[in-house]
């Protein structure tokens, strides 16, 4: 048995004008997640850098805490 050829399926116009509007919905719907997105992220990055402040400014007082003499200790100085 020879295999046969599947002949090739083309669509209508219709059909064809139907993809090409979902298609477009589906760029424009993109378009929109795509820019909720960079505002995402750049909220984020700015949160992120006042938090690196915060996280910088504890570092240095946890580091002269760490970094005070027996009797600053005691004394709570």
């Amino acid at each position: 048995m020879a295999e046969e050829k599947k002949k090739r399926w083309r669509p209508s116009l219709t059909a064809y004008r139907e993809l090409e509007e979902t298609i477009h919905r589906q760029c424009v719907e993109l378009d929109a997640w795509r820019e909720k997105y960079h505002e995402l992220l750049k909220s984020t990055k700015e949160s992120y850098s006042s938090l690196q402040e915060d996280y910088d400014a504890l570092y240095a007082e946890n580091l002269s805490l760490k970094s005070r003499g027996f009797w600053a200790r005691v004394f709570n100085k």
